[in-house]
């Protein structure tokens, strides 16, 4: 019994929701859409409009659709006409609303207006029918506009400004300067009265051409293509009368010109003498028309070659460089790249030595990060201007049978900058003194001066002896156990992993050559030995004797005859009791 209430219950809940989903929710829905409908001013959708006229006391403009969804202009010019603006003309009408009805049957339209409207707007359709708004006087009081429509002889009020829809011919043409693909650009060129730009696409990036080629900076040459292809024109010349000889056009002021992958299709625009109004005389090839740019967007087109330039100091991949080298008038540094492995390097002159990986990965880094802060000059002639002959400093790159080299001439006067340039190139730049610290490196920052080196996997004892106890750590699996000088099983690992790790960062300030240094090994502060699992002594260390000003003591290596300045914290950092594994 219980079943079957289950069951009808289930079915009739089962019919209330088709019943809501099915007719209830489309018919709201549908009671929604027929409210908005009729509380809109017309009834039409704004792809079937064909043309639109404009007509107002004094004006009259008249657009049609042409190909492709676009539009022109047929009156008072023939033009073609601006997209995005007639779009968005036609989108504000088809959602025109009114938010009441002001006279049913008005016996005087002229009360409000329309009997000779501010605006009548006529849109033609695909079906032949037309749609008339008619924008009259704006309410005496508040906002809004009264409307009368072809539909009925009713005086609607809306809220909207007719100055929405109150639209000039300028702002109704297509304004684009020059119209193109930037994919299917090849060539650009910019010849002022004093100078000229021409840059050539190189595959994906683009080279500017002068004496000789250069790099040119993709994203300045971007910025460039974008504001040729965003340029509008900021007044046409309809008038004959308006235009005189003196535009400029025998000795134009700039002139581009832009070769595409089809060379019939390039675009020249010609930049002529200034204008009455803050701009200069302009026209393409494209047509006669003659307009006006504004002197802004003009000087955006005015570029100095040296900012088009590849800003990028090393064109050398980081992960591609064999060899390092720095030189300056008392000095070599040559450092190599380890053939086996990548983050491997060796200091091969003055000295042969491991370089400190931390620090050759920061002067990779550096390397492929470095920026030129601007160019001098793109050719000199007196390299000795620049402290060029002989350079200050050469920072040299090798990568395979390839070298790329980058002179230092002088400092600026402020000192914040230096004069530079590269091998094979005549361009004279500058970079920040703090980008050259940053590259040369010295000797001592390079060098690998780790005193102990050993993989840490393979430590299986340590032993520091003081002069009062010794303390001795074995690892078993993950676990370390303290043996001497008393037994603690299973201390906590991270304790043993940082005594391992402060004995891998003890670096050596300096190396000691005096014979006398030696004499404290006998009887060191602390002596340290490692052990692998086979109960192979893997390294030695001893540190001791007498502290320096600058608060260093003094270490040895498995009993080399080297002594090393170490700095004391090394010391202090190793446990000195069994009280910190408890």
């Amino acid at each position: 019994m219980k079943f079957k209430e289950t069951f009808y219950l289930a079915c009739l809940l089962v019919g209330i929701a088709a019943y809501y989903f099915g007719i209830e929710k489309p018919a709201e829905k549908e009671k929604i859409l027929q409210q908005e409908l009729s509380s809109n001013v017309l009834s039409f959708k704004k792809d079937d409009v064909q043309k639109i006229e404009l007509k107002g006391n004094d004006s009259s403009i008249l657009l049609a659709k042409a190909k492709s969804e676009n539009w022109n202009l047929l009156e008072p010019v023939q033009a073609k006409g601006d997209l995005d603006a007639i779009n968005l003309l036609l989108a504000r009408m088809e959602s025109l609303q009114f938010t009441r009805i002001v006279d049913e049957a008005p016996k005087d339209p002229e009360l409000f207006g329309l009997k000779n409207p501010f605006l009548k707007t006529t849109l033609f359709l695909s079906d032949n029918n037309k749609k008339i708004i008619n924008f009259g006087d704006n309410p005496p009081i508040g906002s809004g506009v009264y409307l009368s429509t072809s539909d009925s002889d009713r005086v609607l009020l809306s809220n909207d400004s007719r100055d929405d829809f109150i639209k000039s011919v300028y702002e109704l043409r297509d304004k684009t300067v020059l119209s193109f693909n930037d994919k299917k650009l090849k060539k650009i060129k910019i010849e002022g009265e004093v100078k000229t730009i021409q840059l050539e696409k190189e595959g994906e990036g683009w080279e500017l051409i002068q004496k000789e080629k250069h790099k040119a900076d993709l994203s300045a040459v971007q910025h460039l293509i974008n504001n040729l292809r965003f340029q509008k024109i900021k007044q046409f010349v309809d008038d004959p009368n308006e235009f005189t000889a003196s535009a400029g056009w025998l000795s134009p002021y700039l002139t581009v010109t832009l070769e595409q992958e089809d060379v019939a299709n390039s675009l020249l625009l010609i930049v002529g003498n200034e204008s009455a109004d803050q701009g200069r005389y302009a026209r393409t090839n494209l047509s006669d028309q003659i307009f006006i740019l504004s002197s802004a967007d003009i000087a955006d087109l005015a570029l100095d070659s040296v900012n088009l330039l590849d800003k990028t100091l090393v064109t050398v991949p980081s992960s591609e460089i064999s060899q390092i080298e720095f030189q300056d008038s008392e000095s070599t540094i040559r450092l190599q790249r380890s053939s086996n492995e990548q983050s491997s390097w060796q200091i091969i002159s003055p000295i042969e030595s491991r370089a400190d990986v931390l620090t050759m990965n920061s002067l990779l880094a550096d390397l492929r990060e470095a920026r030129i802060s601007n160019f001098a000059q793109t050719t000199i002639e007196d390299p000795k201007l620049f402290g060029f002959d002989p350079p200050q400093r050469i920072l040299k790159i090798r990568s395979g049978q390839k070298e790329w080299t980058l002179e230092l001439g002088n400092q600026s006067l402020d000192k914040e900058m230096y004069f530079a340039r590269r091998s094979g190139e005549s361009a004279v730049f500058n970079i920040s003194t703090r980008l050259v610290e940053k590259l040369f490196r010295s000797l001592h920052d390079l060098r690998d001066r780790k005193l102990l080196n050993f993989e840490t996997d393979a430590v299986h004892r340590i032993r520091w002896e003081f002069p009062h106890q010794t303390l001795e750590l074995v690892q078993t699996g993950k676990f370390w156990t303290l043996e001497k000088p008393e037994r603690i099983e299973k201390i906590r690992s991270f304790l043993g992993n940082e005594v391992l790790w402060t004995l891998k960062t003890i670096e050596y300030d300096q190396k000691v050559d005096s014979p006398a240094a030696s004499s404290w090994v006998d009887t060191p502060a602390v002596k340290l030995e490692i052990w692998d699992e086979k109960a192979t002594l893997i390294a030695t260390l001893k540190m001791g004797g007498p502290e320096d000003e600058q608060g260093r003591v003094l270490a040895q290596v498995n009993n080399d005859p080297q002594i090393y300045r170490v700095s004391k914290r090394f010391l202090q950092e190793l446990p000195s009791s069994p009280s910190k594994f408890k």
